[in-house]
C-alpha cells in the first residue's frame, strides 16, 4: 500500500524536529535540580536514596524525550550516559547506600532506572503513521541525522560540558547545605545542653548556698566558672552555665559567712592584682594548703629558690592532697621556672577542690 502524502509530510515534520544538541545541553543541565532532589530526599529518609535510582531515570528519560523530541538511538545514549553519571555522582556523594541496603536490590533499582531513562527517552511512533516512519527513516537515511544538531560528536561534548557544569553546581550547593544541616545540628544539641544545664542551675543567694555543704558549694563555684560540672564525688555532670559573677558570689559567702580558707585562695587567685594577693595571703595564714604551695612559689620565682624549696619539702610533710602532692614532686624535678608562668593566670583548676575536706560543713 502506498502511504499518503499526507502521512509523509506529516512524518517529515517530526523527524525535522528532532534535536540531539538540545536534548543533551537540557539533559545535562538537569543533572543539578536532580541531583540536589536525591540530596533533599535522601537526608529526608535515608530510605528514598535508592528509590531515586528509578526516579531519577524516569526524569532523565522524560527530560531528554521533551527537549530532543527524538526518534533515533542517540537520544537513549543520551539518557543512558546522564543516568550513569548521576548514579555515580549520588554513589560518591554517599546517597544511596543507607545501612541496611542489600546489594542485589540497588543492581535491580539501577537496572529498572537505566530501562526507564532509555525507553522513554526516545518518543514513539503513533500506529497510523508507521509505514511513513518506515519510508522515510528506516528504508533510507533521513537527512536530518546528518545535521550537526543530530550527530553524536556535536551532541555527546555538549552533553560532557553542560553535565559536568551542572554536577560542579549541585556538589558545591551539596556542600553548602550540608555545612549547613551540620551547624543546625551542633547550635540544637548546644541549646538542648544550655537547656539542661539551666535546669541544673541552682539559686546563689544566701538562703540558696545556705543550702549546700562547704565542698558541694565550692564544686558549684568552679561549675559557674569553668562551664563544666563535676558534682563532688567527682562524677563528669557535662556542660554548665557560664557565670563567672555566681562562682564569685559563691566563693564570697563561703569566704564570710563559713571562714573558708580554701574559697579566700581560689577568690584570690581569681582576682589577681593587690587585691588578689591580699586574699591569697590571708588564706595562707588561715593554713590553707594550696594558699601557702602559692606563696611558696611566688617566693621561689621572686626571690630565692633554694629557701622556697625546703619551705616545699616541709609542707610536703603536712598536706595529704594529692594534687598538692604532685605540684611539689614537680618543682623537685624540674624547678620552678615551669610554674612561674602559671600563677597569675586567674584560672580556677580543679585541682584547687579535687580532694580538698573543709573543716566547716
Amino acid at each position: 500500500m502506498q502511504v499518503s502524502s499526507q502521512e509523509l509530510a506529516k512524518v517529515e515534520q517530526r523527524l525535522d524536529k528532532q534535536n540531539a544538541l538540545v536534548a543533551a545541553v537540557a539533559g545535562g543541565l538537569w543533572v543539578f535540580p536532580i541531583l540536589c532532589a536525591w540530596f533533599g530526599a535522601f537526608t529526608l529518609n535515608a530510605d528514598f536514596g535508592p528509590l531515586m535510582l528509578v526516579v531519577s531515570g524516569i526524569l532523565i528519560g522524560l527530560v531528554t524525550r521533551l527537549h530532543g523530541r527524538g526518534y533515533q538511538k542517540v537520544f537513549g545514549v543520551i539518557a543512558f550516559i546522564l543516568h550513569a553519571w548521576l548514579a555515580f555522582l549520588a554513589l560518591a556523594l554517599d546517597l544511596i547506600v543507607s545501612n541496611d541496603t542489600w546489594l542485589m536490590v540497588l543492581g535491580i533499582l539501577y537496572v529498572i532506572g537505566v530501562w526507564s531513562s532509555v525507553f522513554l527517552a526516545r518518543k514513539k511512533v503513533p500506529f497510523s503513521e508507521h509505514r511513513a516512519f518506515f519510508e522515510l527513516a528506516e528504508k533510507q537515511q533521513h537527512a536530518s541525522r546528518k545535521k550537526l544538531k543530530n550527530r553524536w560528536f556535536i551532541a555527546l561534548p555538549a552533553l560532557l560540558v553542560s553535565s559536568l557544569a551542572a554536577s560542579w553546581l549541585a556538589i558545591y550547593g551539596i556542600a553548602m547545605a550540608e555545612q549547613l544541616l551540620q551547624e543546625k545540628e551542633i547550635f540544637e544539641k548546644q541549646q538542648l545542653q544550655a537547656q539542661r544545664s539551666a535546669k541544673s542551675e541552682i539559686d546563689v543567694s544566701p538562703e540558696g548556698i545556705k543550702a549546700l555543704s562547704t565542698r558541694q558549694a565550692l564544686h558549684y563555684a568552679y561549675a559557674y566558672f569553668s562551664g563544666y560540672r563535676i558534682d563532688e564525688f567527682g562524677r563528669n555532670k557535662g556542660q554548665f552555665v557560664h557565670s563567672e559573677f555566681k562562682a564569685k558570689t559563691i566563693l564570697r559567702h563561703l569566704t564570710e559567712q563559713r571562714n573558708d580558707p580554701r574559697a579566700l585562695f581560689i577568690l584570690g587567685v581569681i582576682n589577681g592584682g593587690s587585691q588578689g594577693s591580699k586574699q591569697v595571703e590571708q588564706a595562707a595564714e588561715r593554713q590553707d594548703d594550696y594558699a601557702k604551695l602559692f606563696k611558696t612559689i611566688e617566693f621561689g620565682c621572686r626571690y630565692d629558690k633554694t629557701q622556697a624549696l625546703m619551705l616545699i619539702n616541709g609542707l610536703s610533710q603536712l598536706t595529704d592532697e594529692s594534687p598538692i602532692l604532685a605540684e611539689i614532686d614537680s618543682i623537685r624535678s624540674y624547678g620552678f621556672e615551669p610554674v612561674c608562668d602559671e600563677l597569675n593566670t586567674g584560672k580556677f583548676e580543679y585541682s584547687f577542690i579535687r580532694e580538698y575536706q573543709p573543716s566547716s560543713r
